[in-house]
């Protein structure tokens, strides 16, 4: 699958336009209203962040801007269907595209999800299809932002293919760049490709490797940088129109992702406990308020338009140029966003909701590279406010689907969701106990009296640690953030304490000065490493301990401090 940008290809040939009068900036809805939903939009989404930040505590901060994005996130799906389903030609065109297209991914989703339930494995394994979803989101963002680009660029006389190549260029770069400077989204993505997937990339892989990746894409993000300059002298030179509100938009959104996204001195001074997920959740926000904002403008044009709506509704609340219109749109919106990203005590409601939410996502992202496209009868004209030079041809048409329109959900979806479904299953097992869960049991358990119930879940704990902790240690290289050298920090020494304290005391055996020397050196790991991460700054919250602040790491510190000088006593003290 190649999704095409949105709104990329309408604008990818300018439109027609008069050359006796100078070339003018044109807007999706207005200066102002562009300047606060599209261009300006990543600042303002990052300054609100940031007071969040300021006001609340760091973990109800970052709390607040995940919510609010995954709400909606699903939230700016629903102007798809509707754009979709309410533009009469673009509906008729490839009708069974839009109606068949939905039923494979929800099946399929909502298969899994009762099989998991049912084989007792609980619902968080049907996470493995999100993968798919993570690796085509940057895309599309980058598409969407590439797509407002060509937008407002419409009055360049360059060369077509030149202006959009150009463009999707200096993008294309940025983003790759970004992504990996984040030092997150990549590791993230194979961590759950190994989680889920069974996929060992992240031992794998060699670390030089990634390493000159990212350095890579740093010099041609500086390289493409370059080149597109160049060619903003020659567009100047030449007298071709250059668009200030897309290079605007250029640049406000790339400074607004690099300080959302990468670990740097400014956004951890503006708000301490900042996370890359935070960081991608603001940015986020803003492609919503974008999407809204075009489709908006495409319905209310195409409601003006004689029989080109669907009437009722749609053309009902389109028509209306007013600020209750437009608000009772974003209400639905949030609505529908709301109300499938809600948690319910119900597993049986959690489960359809959940492959809604999925196929929701995946179609939106799928969907967007057909509707945007130019050869989409009356697209560009009806986003520029002009009647189309002919309407869809298969507008009046009423037929069954053919053979292939019947095959092509199975191999489009069927086929790449079905392997990964093959894959993850391999790695379905019943809900197994954290380490921390197990040596929790097992500190519990000899504090009651319970020897051999605490041997075993101490034994459970060594072996969950046993395997976590060389994954850790590969994603804590790739990953520099104090959050993987905290995680890291606090594995190791629970493993350490476990091994030479813990398991040695309910073995019957007793402290020998080896043994006390062997639980001092063991210290020394994990305090580096959380020096290391409190140099760093930024967030120490991690999955085993998602609200731990930074004055908790420090009381951590001066605990495991404390541990060192005791120990250091002892065996002061034992040595003859």
């Amino acid at each position: 699958m190649n999704p095409s940008p949105i709104i990329a290809e309408p604008f990818a040939v300018p439109l027609a336009r008069s050359t006796a009068a100078p070339p003018r900036q044109r807007w999706v809805l207005s200066p102002a209203l562009d300047g606060l939903l599209i261009i300006a939009a990543p600042v303002l989404s990052l300054l609100l962040a940031i007071a969040a930040f300021a006001w609340l505590p760091a973990g109800q901060a970052a709390t607040l801007v995940l919510l609010t994005h995954v709400v909606l996130t699903v939230a700016h799906h629903l102007p798809t269907w509707v754009r979709l389903y309410g533009d009469l030609d673009t509906y008729h065109a490839d009708r069974w595209r839009w109606l068949l297209m939905p039923v494979i991914p929800f099946l399929l989703a909502l298969a899994v999800l009762i099989h998991l339930q049912q084989r007792g494995y609980g619902l968080e394994p049907f996470f493995y299809l999100f993968i798919l979803l993570t690796i085509w989101d940057p895309w599309h963002f980058l598409m969407q932002h590439y797509g407002f680009m060509r937008l407002y660029d419409r009055g360049n006389a360059a060369p077509p293919k030149l202006a959009a190549g150009m463009d999707r260029m200096v993008c294309s770069v940025w983003m790759v760049y970004l992504l990996l400077a984040s030092s997150a989204w990549l590791p993230e993505l194979l961590v759950d490709l190994d989680r889920w997937l069974g996929l060992p990339l992240l031992q794998t892989l060699p670390m030089a490797a990634l390493a000159a990746l990212g350095d890579l894409a740093a010099l041609l993000a500086a390289l493409g940088s370059l080149v597109y300059a160049a060619y903003l002298i020659v567009c100047w030179r030449r007298g071709w129109f250059i668009s200030r509100a897309k290079l605007a938009l250029l640049v406000l959104g790339f400074a607004a992702m690099w300080l959302s996204y990468t670990p740097n001195a400014l956004i951890r001074a503006w708000a301490p406990g900042w996370s890359f997920k935070v960081g991608f959740a603001v940015i986020g926000i803003v492609h919503m308020t974008q999407y809204l904002a075009i489709v908006w403008r495409y319905n209310r044009n195409l409601a003006a338009r004689p029989g080109a709506a669907r009437p009722g509704w749609f053309r009902w609340l389109h028509s209306r140029n007013s600020v209750w219109a437009a608000l009772l749109y974003v209400l639905v919106c949030l609505a529908y966003g709301e109300g499938l990203t809600t948690g319910f005590d119900s597993v049986w409601l959690t489960i359809p909701l959940l492959a809604l939410g999925f196929t929701s996502t995946l179609m939106h992202y799928y969907f967007d590279g057909f509707i945007w496209k130019l050869r989409q009868p009356g697209t560009a004209a009806t986003l520029d406010g002009r009647a189309p030079a002919a309407p869809s041809p298969a507008s009046a048409t009423l037929r069954a689907p053919t053979r292939r329109e019947w095959l092509r959900p199975l191999l489009v979806f069927g086929l790449p969701l079905g392997l990964m479904t093959a894959a993850a299953a391999a790695t379905w097992v019943p809900p197994q106990l954290a380490w921390t869960d197990s040596l929790k049991q097992a500190v519990e358990a000899a504090r009651d009296g319970d020897r051999d119930a605490a041997l075993r879940a101490a034994r459970r704990a060594r072996l969950a640690m046993d395997e976590a902790l060389p994954k850790l240690r590969a994603l804590a290289r790739l990953e520099a953030s104090a959050a993987r050298d905290t995680e890291l920090a606090l594995l190791l020494y629970s493993h350490r304490w476990l091994q030479y304290a813990l398991l040695p005391q309910l073995d019957g055996r007793a402290a020998a000065t080896e043994t006390l020397a062997l639980q001092r050196d063991g210290l020394a790991e994990p305090l580096q490493l959380l020096d290391r991460a409190l140099a760093r700054g930024g967030s120490v919250a991690h999955p085993g301990r998602p609200s731990m602040s930074v004055d908790d790491a420090h009381r951590l510190r001066d605990g495991w401090q404390r541990q060192l000088q005791q120990l250091d006593a002892r065996l002061a003290a034992a040595t003859p």
